[in-house]
């Protein structure tokens, strides 16, 4: 047989159905042995054992398989290299000998007492065969606890950390606990590591601790424990059985483990209540701890991002453990000092209100086999005792002021917080002109809100650095107008923060300057728990010209004496905030006197309130809206002249026609002889592009794969569930097509030149340019549009490129011009170098 094989150009493998979703026979290893080119079929965990298409080639059904079979025949080098690339991999990685050595030090970890199950987050998602929940929740028995003696042996691969109960704990006593409360990948009997036993005792075992019951039986006794060692599903597959079923979750140590963390945030959303709370905790500086594997760190914007791309609220989200290695914590596995680094995000759904349980939870028990750490922790608990026995109200407060100076607003500053500080708060006041009087801290504002506004607007960072210091449980805002500390509420919104607005004065043109930020002023304004005017006039101005109401408003009538302050800005000089998802009003206009199309010889550079670019409501909305006629006009025998950004997509016309036919003529190139064509549409919307392609070939099976941002990509999935759509770059990279596809999108990416190197490494054919501005004696520059007039309430920044900067670009890549195509656009900017034509560019991967 192994001749056979040897002698053979390709092996065909096929699993049974016993394998389910994993690659494991023994095909894999002989006719890659061999040095025979495998082609198999695809498996969830194939990637760890060889390099999908590059030592093996792999397959999903019978039309792939004979496509890449054929290709393989036709290319005879390429298969080639596939067969000793596989065979190197299976000499190197898969002999006997290797698995022998797996199996002894399996044998030995038995043989040494230590547990030789594979971690839970080994388990927790389907790429790594991880699972969590059946029916519903089913209450796991509470565990014995165990013996100290079994407690401190070194073994890691089944430890939590201490501080992942701690956060949890203050977590649920800050906003509630909703039910019912699981644990997804949880154990019922974990190792605890708790460093600072180590750093207290001096005693690398210390730190490993059992606990007298479940890690969170202090908070919902009887809670659910959501593993796979149990026989539960996947995360991802958690949505079909427990539909938005979840009030409270939390998920720790898992995120690291897992290799598809956008799946795993949608199926986090779909399992939690509309009002449900989900607290995640995940390593950013911690050893290699592969079980099985061990692929991802995150930060603090990492896990803001994942969570809000699929609708979350984010309450808080920042650094957590940080124990730097000269503390004296070292590795089990190799004894270096180690520092050890977390993160934790906590995440609410759309309805969820904070319920504070008003009381402090008593912590677990925690048993260790050292005397000095077991004393340490009846310390600590002692300590917590007699806090939770202090009265409520003594909590640290943080006033944030950027009232000019001015007599007046200095005394209200100082009785608001003289006043505080009477009634036993710790108070922080931070103000741009600290006096040397009241009795309380004082910082100085790091910016000039006179005449660095924007930084008020934009920056978050000073502010998270006040919060994670102070600790605040109340914020106070002392805003000199409306749009003051605008950056700092989105923090404390984030973080959950409680906050009150104090607000000195607001004059209707600081309302017209910056309109496109009202809708998110007012969705600030919402989250804020009072409202206070110090004039009778500002409250109606708030409401007339700033939109901005709330239901617990106070004017105090003091009848301030002080000129109305106005930022002495320019608007441009304020860049936009970064909220999720920026949305405009619906009735929203453009700036007077601003046209559709503007030069900006300052280029990217440019900093503009009105500038939110393609990720916002209106954008969706309007596109959403036309998408039926759209599709239907499609259907028909009519010319296909339309256009899905017209203002009436049933209009036909000679240009959209050009278009449509240029693209047909592309598409045919890329499925000839195809029964089935793949193609990746870059900045491709709702994918109206895949329903133009299955109009003009019918007969063809399109497999349409999106790459756009977040909000189209939401919309997208809605209209085209067969769709793939990709809200990152990485995701959508880590496979090839037959066709990529890039119309009228690849103008609004900064770095251009790399973003089309990178299309070009994933077609296998054809790579497609096309409605793309460009010029021929001048160089690219760069312009604004404002294209109100389709809908669309925003603006964003693009290029107008040199047509042999393109050519050249794409040369570099490795990529050869076919056909270049005139598009029926022209783009006439005052002011600009060069009027800017739209043409399209067909270049074939060489």
């Amino acid at each position: 047989m192994f001749q056979l094989l040897a002698n053979s150009k390709m092996a065909l493998n096929r699993h049974i159905d016993v394998a389910e979703r994993y690659a494991n026979n023994m095909r894999l290893y002989e006719a890659t042995g061999v040095g025979t080119c495998l082609v198999t079929d695809a498996k969830d965990n194939l990637h760890e054992l060889f390099e999908p298409d590059r030592e093996v080639v792999t397959y999903r059904n019978a039309a792939e398989c004979i496509e890449k079979v054929r290709y393989l025949l036709d290319h005879e080098s390429e298969r080639a290299a596939i067969a000793r690339a596989g065979q190197a991999r299976t000499l190197r990685d898969h002999t006997y000998r290797h698995r022998m050595a797996e199996l002894d030090a399996i044998v030995h970890r038995y043989l040494s007492g230590r547990d030789p199950h594979p971690t839970v987050v080994s388990l927790v998602t389907k790429g790594e065969k991880n699972r969590p929940a059946g029916s519903q929740p089913v209450p796991a028995t509470a565990a014995q606890p165990a013996p100290p003696s079994t407690i401190a042996t070194g073994e890691s691969d089944r430890e939590m950390f201490w501080d992942d109960i701690r956060l949890v704990t203050q977590q649920v006593e800050k906003y509630g606990c909703q039910q019912p409360f699981v644990d997804l990948g949880g154990l019922a009997q974990p190792v605890i590591a708790d460093y600072d036993l180590t750093v207290g005792t001096g005693d690398q075992q210390a730190r490993f601790v059992g606990l007298q019951q479940r890690p969170f039986d202090h908070i919902a006794p009887g809670y659910a424990i959501i593993n796979p060692e149990n026989g539960e599903p996947y995360i991802e597959e958690l949505p079909a059985k427990y539909p938005e079923a979840f009030g409270t979750a939390v998920c720790l140590s898992v995120l690291e483990h897992v290799n598809n963390p956008f799946e795993i945030f949608e199926a986090f959303h779909k399992i939690m209540r509309p009002d449900g709370l989900l607290i995640l905790s995940t390593v950013f500086s911690y050893p290699y701890h592969p079980s099985p594997n061990d692929y991802w760190r995150y930060t603090p914007d990492c896990l803001r991002y994942l969570a809000q791309s699929v609708g979350f609220r984010v309450l808080e989200c920042d650094w957590r453990l940080m124990i730097p290695a000269d503390r004296g914590i070292r590795a089990v596995q190799d004894g270096n000092l180690l520092e050890v680094k977390s993160v934790y995000a906590t995440l609410a759904r759309e309805q969820f209100v904070p319920k504070p349980l008003g009381r402090t939870l008593e912590l677990p028990l925690r048993i260790s086999r050292n005397p000095a750490a077991n004393d340490l922790v009846a310390q600590e608990r002692q300590t917590r005792s007699s806090q939770a026995a202090t009265p409520q109200g003594h909590a640290p407060v943080l006033f944030q002021v950027d009232w000019p100076d001015h007599p007046d607003l200095d005394q209200h500053r100082l009785v608001i917080a003289q006043q505080l500080a009477t009634a036993g708060h710790t108070l922080t006041c931070i103000t741009p002109n600290p006096k040397p009087q009241g009795g309380f801290n004082q910082r100085s504002l790091p910016y000039n809100p006179q005449t660095e506004f924007h930084l008020g607007m934009g920056d978050r960072v000073s502010f998270e650095q006040w919060v994670n210091e102070i600790r605040p449980e109340l914020i106070i805002f002392g805003d000199a107008c409306p749009l003051s500390n605008f950056a700092a509420k989105q923090v404390a919104r984030d973080r959950g923060i409680p906050y009150v607005i104090v607000v000195a004065s607001a004059d209707p043109t600081v309302a017209h300057n910056f309109a496109p930020c009202l809708t998110d002023l007012a969705e600030l304004y919402h989250h804020a728990r009072q409202v206070i005017t110090l004039t009778a006039d500002t409250q109606p101005t708030l409401q007339q010209h700033f939109g901005l109401t709330h239901p617990n408003t106070t004017s105090l009538n003091l009848a301030l004496t002080w000129d109305p302050f106005i930022p002495a800005i320019q608007v441009r000089s304020a860049p936009p905030p970064a909220p999720a998802m920026a949305s405009n009003p619906a009735n929203s206009s453009p700036p007077p006197n601003r046209p559709e199309w503007e030069y900006l010889p300052q280029g990217w550079q440019t900093q503009d309130p009105h500038i939110l670019g393609w990720n916002v409501q209106s954008i969706l909305e309007t596109q959403r809206a036309k998408w039926d006629d759209f599709a239907a006009a499609l259907r028909t025998t009519s010319p296909l002249g339309i256009s899905h950004e017209s203002p009436n997509v049933t209009a036909a016309s000679y240009g959209s026609h050009n278009t449509m036919m240029a693209f047909g003529y592309v598409l045919a190139l890329a499925a000839r002889k195809k029964d089935r064509v793949s193609i990746l549409d870059w900045g491709g919307g709702l994918g109206q592009y895949c329903l133009i392609a299955q109009a003009l070939l019918p007969d063809v099976e399109i497999d349409y794969h999106c790459k756009d941002l977040p909000l189209l990509c939401q919309g997208g999935r809605q209209l085209l569930p067969q769709a793939t759509f990709y809200e990152d770059e990485v995701a959508c990279f880590q496979r090839r097509y037959d066709l990529v596809l890039s119309s009228s999108s690849l103008q609004y990416c900064q770095d251009w030149q790399t973003i089309l190197g990178r299309l070009a490494t994933v077609t296998d054919q054809y790579l497609y340019l096309t409605r793309l501005p460009v010029v021929h004696q001048a160089q690219s520059f760069v312009v604004v549009q404002r294209p109100y007039a389709y809908g669309y309430h925003t603006e964003y920044i693009g290029w107008f490129l040199n047509r042999q900067a393109v050519l050249d670009c794409a040369g570099q890549s490795h990529l050869q011009l076919q056909r270049e195509f005139l598009i029926a656009e022209q783009f006439a900017v005052p002011g600009a170098p060069e009027t800017a034509e739209a043409r399209g560019f067909l270049f074939k991967s060489i």
